[in-house]
């Protein structure tokens, strides 16, 4: 699987219900950050079309439950009487005709989340971490338009020792397991002495 020429991939995709297509995010290079959702072949991986992600620097690619929506987020920040707070938003396109719908606004405002774990004596190293709880409440927004059905969130932090469990109703962290390795050994240290 490769981009296109001249963009960049966004990092996910996601089958229609039948398999025979892989829909992907790309976009092209900063400081353009057009973004596009491609369709490919979901056998070979060829690009049979790709049309306009409707935003700047897609990534998060997922159809709803039943398959019929298709919902791309793009992540770059826009300006205009669309935007209410972060330029964040969902493209969300009806299938199987791959028509634009509408522009949904996330939310990652992370005071909104609550660090305390429902679970006693979990570990709270990093959970606390403005970062941390941007990305929660990005993902949860995203899950509540795209997979209002789903109840938890599990997030394996991408540059943290950390998997954290959110509750997606109540925006809570439910558990965080911290992987303890050399790597990350002074900095847990240091958290754990704060």
């Amino acid at each position: 699987v490769r981009a296109n020429p001249g963009r960049v991939f966004g990092g996910h995709g996601d089958f229609n219900q039948d398999g025979s297509l892989l829909y992907v995010s790309e976009f092209e290079p900063p400081p353009s950050g057009k973004g596009f959702l491609t369709v490919l072949n979901g056998s070979d991986f060829t690009k049979i079309r790709s049309m306009p992600s409707r935003g700047k620097y897609p990534h998060d690619v997922t159809l709803n439950r039943n398959g019929k929506i298709l919902c791309i987020s793009n992540l770059g920040v826009e300006t205009g009487p669309h935007v209410k707070h972060s330029g964040i938003h969902i493209s969300r396109f009806l299938l199987p005709e791959e028509r634009f719908l509408d522009r949904v606004e996330l939310n990652d405002n992370y005071r909104e989340m609550s660090s305390e774990p429902k679970i006693p004596n979990s570990s709270r190293i990093f959970s606390d971490d403005p970062i941390i709880q941007t990305d929660a409440r990005y993902f949860i927004s995203f899950l509540e338009v795209a997979k209002p059905h789903l109840e938890n969130f599990v997030y394996p932090h991408s540059h943290k020792p950390i998997v954290n469990i959110w509750s997606v109703k109540e925006r809570r962290l439910i558990k965080e397991f911290v992987f303890r390795s050399e790597e990350h050994t002074s900095e847990l240290q240091s958290r754990e002495t704060i």
